[in-house]
């Protein structure tokens, strides 16, 4: 298993598009650069279909589309851990909520988006997904290894 973080312009992304194949955990800041304004869209083609944990930080850009959230839940369906954060600058008007990522990632058990983090809870019966309480401040400040199912998890945080 490999792991990795970088940061990068989406334009970029694609050099390195045949390593990533082999990670398992990402970390992904995807700069600017992008001369279209396509940072995000331009990242979730590029990012590894087989990932266990993604942490993905955009700094400017546009997250417009629905579509691209669906191509990203699309290609990486194994994903139990999925962290998000948007600088205030990033605009965009597809509805960015944990609730639809623990609904949109099938096999998502931990979501963060910002600092809120919460666990994934999903009823075998019916299939419906559920957030925990948000963690408080004190534990997403001071959280430890142990509070992940994955040391790799953790590590992904401190973006």
């Amino acid at each position: 298993m490999f792991d990795c973080s970088i940061c990068i312009a989406s334009t970029d992304l694609e050099l390195l598009s045949p390593a990533l194949k082999q990670l398992r955990v990402l970390g992904l800041h995807v700069a600017p650069g992008d001369p279209t304004g396509g940072s995000f869209s331009g990242a979730v083609r590029h990012i590894p279909a087989e990932l266990d944990a993604l942490a993905l930080f955009v700094s400017s850009g546009t997250i417009n589309h629905e579509r691209e959230w669906a191509e990203l839940w699309m290609r990486c369906q194994r994903l139990r851990f999925f962290y998000f954060r948007a600088c205030d600058d990033v605009a965009g008007d597809a509805e960015v909520t944990l609730k639809r990522f623990a609904e949109a990632g099938k096999s998502l058990r931990l979501v963060g988006l910002q600092s809120a983090v919460h666990n994934v809870e999903r009823d075998s019966e019916d299939g419906s997904v559920r957030l925990s309480k948000k963690w408080s401040e004190r534990k997403v400040e001071y959280r430890g290894v142990g509070d992940f199912d994955c040391p790799e998890w953790d590590w992904l945080t401190l973006g």
